[in-house]
């Protein structure tokens, strides 16, 4: 099926190790070397930057994730969206120090877009209401964005700014 043949496109693009099921998120890693920009994945102040072919095709494929989970949210491909999610959702924890620069305006717009309308909540939470809450799951977990809370809710569903608020966060904490 169609769903099923876009999530394994999905996880090819990620550089999925192990995890061989689709949907598990058991076991679930990604080729950090394939993430990283840098020769040594681990030590960006004394390595050099990969070449310029590695890095275009490292950001075609990250591209093609983002493309593919608007795709998902647009015809509610199940499995399409929890893979692509599940690797953004690593690209913004564990793999944040090796994928920040990744997380463009484009990229960036693209994902708020997916996440919007927010609502805010009797207790004063502040909720996403789209398609694919992945990226506000993961700022609201791991980024204190001082910038939006200062906002109404209106002022932040309408405002053509958040996107970049948002890559500055990623931006500082990569």
């Amino acid at each position: 099926d169609c769903d099923e043949a876009l999530a394994k496109r999905v996880s090819c693009l990620a550089r999925k190790i192990g995890g061989g099921n689709v949907a598990s998120e058991e076991d679930t890693t990604y080729d950090y070397s394939f993430w990283s920009k840098y020769d040594s994945q681990y030590d960006s102040i004394n390595s050099r930057v990969k070449s310029q072919v590695y890095l275009d095709k490292r950001d075609d494929a990250f591209d093609n994730i983002i493309e593919l989970l608007r795709f998902s949210c647009t015809y509610d491909l199940t499995k399409t969206k929890e893979e692509a999610e599940r690797f953004i959702s690593n690209a913004l924890g564990d793999l944040l120090f090796l994928t920040h620069d990744l997380f463009d305006l484009t990229a960036v717009t693209a994902l708020t877009k997916l996440f919007l309308p927010l609502n805010e909540e009797e207790d004063g939470t502040i909720t996403a209401q789209g398609k694919s809450d992945v990226l506000w799951r993961a700022i609201r977990i791991t980024f204190h964005l001082r910038d939006i809370a200062n906002f109404s809710i209106e002022t932040l569903n309408q405002n053509e700014l958040l996107p970049l608020v948002i890559q500055k966060e990623l931006h500082q904490a990569g």
